[in-house]
């Protein structure tokens, strides 16, 4: 077996999706020693991008506490796959992720506004991670004529993201 082939095998299980792992990398695991290692790698992996989401998501897990986050994010890592180069992107789908909870399970009932929260977190978080740009330089817009400012055409950088919700997010966000 190649080293690639083996890498292959390994991440295939270490990801929580993979339900049965013999099936999925029977040549990784050779003994129950070796299938009690790869459980430790598949719990370091879930653990490690469950952090992640901590990191992401503060306010969201202010708001429901750290074991309802770590049930939400735990839930998050077995349904989704890491395939990102860098691990700051991971999670971009977590607010989705709680829209559908809360859809669907009612022990979230008390916080309707979650999903739009873990938004403003992700924004949040983008906004941190960003790369940095030029200043836009008012001098040189304001030696502009008028009607050369008129013809102006401002565009938001990739790293500014709106958010429209009918939630008081930055009342919610001042309490927490």
């Amino acid at each position: 077996m190649t080293l690639q082939v083996w890498q292959e095998q390994l991440t295939r299980y270490v990801q929580p999706k993979t339900d049965n792992a013999l099936q999925a990398s029977p040549q990784i695991l050779t003994s129950t020693y070796a299938q009690k290692r790869m459980e430790t790698y598949r719990g370091n992996y879930t653990s490690g991008l469950v952090n992640m989401l901590f990191i992401s998501y503060p306010q969201v897990a202010k708001l429901v506490g750290n074991s309802c986050f770590t049930q939400l994010a735990t839930d998050f890592v077995k349904q989704t796959s890491f395939t990102q180069d860098n691990i700051d992107q991971y999670g971009n789908t977590f607010p989705d992720f709680i829209e559908y909870c809360l859809t669907h399970h009612k022990t979230l009932a008390s916080v309707p506004y979650l999903a739009d929260v873990a938004r403003l977190d992700w924004i949040c978080i983008q906004s941190y991670y960003a790369k940095p740009r030029e200043i836009f330089q008012f001098d040189a817009f304001g030696q502009l004529s008028q009607q050369q400012q008129l013809l102006c055409k401002f565009n938001l950088v990739d790293d500014i993201n709106p958010l429209i919700s009918v939630w008081p997010l930055v009342d919610l966000w001042r309490f927490l």
